[in-house]
């Protein structure tokens, strides 16, 4: 192969733009064929595509200008992520991404949709639907990013738990000296209006219990989907025997994982 055409050659003092760098042999090669930005390519504007009654824009958003700090959901499985990209070439994107406004520098930062993202990266697309919503401070970020990882079932249950927990803490910091149960009804109602299921308010306190309290190395342990919130309660009157405790976690974890056991974890307990 030439060095002209190598994919590792610089074009640093490459002073073409414009239609010249469609007429370019190394953006031919290194930059269309394998889906890149060309550095003389000055970056794509965001189209509107409707704007709503609320106020929050679509917009078909090129994806390098949006990032992500950490989702609620910790870890996206590469298995996921191509199966969400071979849906978006089948089935194009049904539901849109969640950005707030963009910044000084023209950058979204992603809150809701982190899937569908990765998903349209790995599928090689150039832009993504996106919702532009101003949210009102963190504890509807965290609100939003909640309702739409517990309505698709895409978060285990401890990080359920974590985000819950993360959320009556938000909770507390902007209404002071206000009562927890003021606070649980608060979140209930607030998850009941995003995804149309109400939790009992008990549940709730619970799973914010669980995730305050159970030591992290347990929760590690737990970290799976079918974990659930009567387990936890059960594991935390066995905080004084933390052994005990982590034991009998790691036995639930592997019973999961493998399906050999069919019997109640609860017979366990005392």
């Amino acid at each position: 192969m030439s060095k002209l055409l190598s994919p590792d050659f610089a074009c640093a003092n490459c002073k073409k733009k414009d239609a010249e760098i469609e007429e370019c042999r190394i953006y031919q090669y290194k930059f269309k064929v394998f889906g890149k930005r060309c550095p003389r390519q000055g970056l794509e504007e965001p189209k509107v595509v409707v704007e709503d009654v609320a106020g929050d824009q679509y917009l078909e958003l090129p994806l390098e200008l949006i990032y992500w700090r950490e989702p609620v959901r910790k870890a996206v499985k590469q298995e996921d992520i191509q199966n969400m990209a071979m849906s978006l070439r089948l089935h194009k994107q049904i539901q849109p991404v969640v950005v707030k406004p963009a910044d000084e520098n023209g950058m979204y930062e992603g809150v809701v949709g982190r899937l569908r993202y990765e998903g349209a990266k790995h599928a090689r697309l150039k832009s993504i639907l996106a919702r532009v919503h101003r949210f009102e401070s963190s504890r509807q970020v965290l609100e939003w990013q909640l309702a739409e990882n517990a309505h698709r079932r895409d978060l285990t249950e401890i990080e359920r738990d974590d985000a819950l927990a993360r959320l009556h803490a938000l909770h507390r910091e902007e209404k002071g000296g206000v009562y927890d149960r003021a606070i649980v009804s608060s979140i209930v109602k607030t998850i009941e209006e995003q995804t149309g299921e109400k939790p009992s308010e008990k549940t709730v306190w619970q799973r914010i219990e669980i995730a305050k309290n159970l030591p992290e190395e347990v929760k590690k342990t737990l970290n799976v989907k079918s974990f659930g919130v009567g387990h936890g309660v059960q594991l935390l009157r066995l905080k004084d025997e933390p052994e005990k405790q982590l034991q009998l976690a790691s036995e639930f974890a592997r019973a999961r994982a493998s399906n050999a056991s069919r019997e109640p974890f609860c017979r366990h307990f005392p």
